[in-house]
């Protein structure tokens, strides 16, 4: 078990990620800690700690998934539910099934056994806090079921199906794909019928992979989160595009003609460079969280695009393209939001449907349409030391730590940290250039070495 939850989400996972490609080698599985799981018991005193930080928040979980799965599916992930251990007193903590709901609406694209319900308001829209809360307490009033019960026939519409192909067909407003030649991979999940259907009928050739859900390969090995197969498949049709949705389909991933993986931060590049260049948005600024690459802010202040960062979740994008009036958001999952003209929802086969427009308008190859977008390396030193004073009393550390962060600008970020449970100073620097970063984080190390190296 590995116990980085002090730390930031970034570097907790990319350290764990490290230790799980080496324990799966060896048939080992990882357990990793999210969240304050430990109290008194343990020798830590949380007495000060916000309670709402003692309850796993589910985008991060969700992350932490997604990530850890790019590496082996051989890990488990320990989150805390108000396990506050010796701060708990009566009435500061009240753990509610809203909690593990909130978790639960995170794992969409994630297999059979961990999928739960979803439930939308009037619009299409998420439903309010408070009115899930009225929900989940005249469920626990009725009491939760503990027999097994026969689990009803399900009934398809037919008639909604059809209706929903038509919206998407007509929102491609005439756009022909009769010239491109494609691999969909639909996670065997809610896009399987859709999907196939709405591209075929724009005059696409579509080579169909994973589109045959029979209520327990959902996700399995396939769609947006394990895009190996549809890379290999690419390759072998010699597609000009390989388009994976996940599990309930308001995710995209792209492939592009060389099997190369563009993810969410190149699907928002692409397509928020091909709407200024067609003057269609009046405010040029997309919506991106902080787990976007500085490579994304890059590729769009090239052509006058901004990025107005928000926290992890579609919930934070959501609320600021509605706040701004914004167009375009998203996340690094592909999971892409668009403003009023999709209602302020992500749609899988309607973001593939605007970036084969774009494909189709310029005739340019997948790869370089996407190719402005280059995600900026990153550097993380582990710095044993002897002690944990504050930073502040490092000579030169925070003039260094200032001076790193003024020469790369916009173009990186500098994060210094102990770690909460070893006796070790990290250094993370993020900037365009591995070569420049690489010597600003050694040098940031060498001023811990020198003064309470272990």
């Amino acid at each position: 078990m590995i116990d980085l939850s002090e730390e930031p989400i970034e570097e907790n996972i990319e350290i764990c990620k490290t230790y799980l490609a080496r324990m799966s080698k060896m048939g080992m599985t990882l357990e990793i800690e999210l969240g304050i799981t430990g109290g008194e018991e343990d020798g830590v005193d949380n007495s000060d700690i916000d309670i709402s930080k003692l309850y796993t928040q589910p985008e991060e979980v969700a992350y932490a998934y997604e990530e850890l799965m790019k590496v082996s599916p051989q890990f488990t992930i320990a989150a805390a539910f108000g396990n506050v251990h010796g701060v708990y007193k009566p009435g500061n903590v009240k753990l509610t099934p809203k909690i593990l709901k909130n978790s639960q609406e995170h794992v969409s694209h994630n297999p059979a056994e961990d999928n739960g319900i979803k439930i939308f308001g009037p619009g299409g829209e998420k439903l309010a806090d408070e009115v899930e809360q009225q929900m989940e307490e005249h469920l626990l009033a009725a009491g939760i079921p503990t027999e097994p019960c026969e689990v009803p026939a399900m009934e398809t519409d037919f008639d909604l199906e059809e209706q929903y192909a038509t919206f998407l067909v007509d929102a491609a407003d005439g756009l022909s794909l009769s010239e491109v030649h494609m691999v969909l991979d639909c996670a065997n999940g809610g896009g399987s019928r859709i999907a196939p259907k709405v591209l075929g009928r724009l005059g696409a050739r579509v080579h169909t992979i994973a589109a045959e859900p029979d209520g327990d390969n959902i996700n399995s090995g396939c769609g947006a989160t394990h895009l190996e197969l549809l890379q290999s498949e690419v390759r072998r049709q010699g597609a000009k595009i390989g388009i994976a949705l996940d599990g309930d389909g308001d995710r995209c991933m792209l492939v592009d003609e060389n099997g190369g993986v563009i993810h969410g931060d190149g699907v928002m590049t692409l397509l928020a460079r091909s709407a200024v260049a067609n003057s269609k948005w009046k405010d040029p600024r997309i919506v991106a969280t902080v787990m976007s690459n500085k490579g994304l802010h890059r590729a769009l202040r090239d052509v006058g695009v901004g990025v107005l960062t928000v926290g992890v979740g579609d919930r934070s994008v959501v609320a600021g393209l509605k706040a701004e009036g914004l167009s375009l958001g998203g996340e690094q999952s592909g999971h892409i939001v668009f403003g009023s003209d999709l209602f302020h929802i992500g749609d899988g086969t309607y973001t593939a449907l605007r970036v084969l427009e774009v494909l189709c308008q310029t005739k340019l190859p997948l790869s370089e349409l996407a190719a402005p977008y280059q995600p900026y390396p990153q550097v993380l030193l582990n710095i044993p030391v002897t002690s944990k004073p504050p930073f502040a009393t490092i000579p030169g550390l925070e003039d260094a730590a200032k001076e790193v962060e003024d020469q790369l600008g916009e173009d990186g970020r500098v994060l210094l940290r102990y770690s909460g449970t070893e006796s070790l100073a990290r250094v993370m620097v993020e900037g365009p250039s591995a070569p420049l970063i690489e010597e600003h984080a050694q040098n940031l190390a060498a001023l811990f070495v020198s003064e309470i190296g272990a």
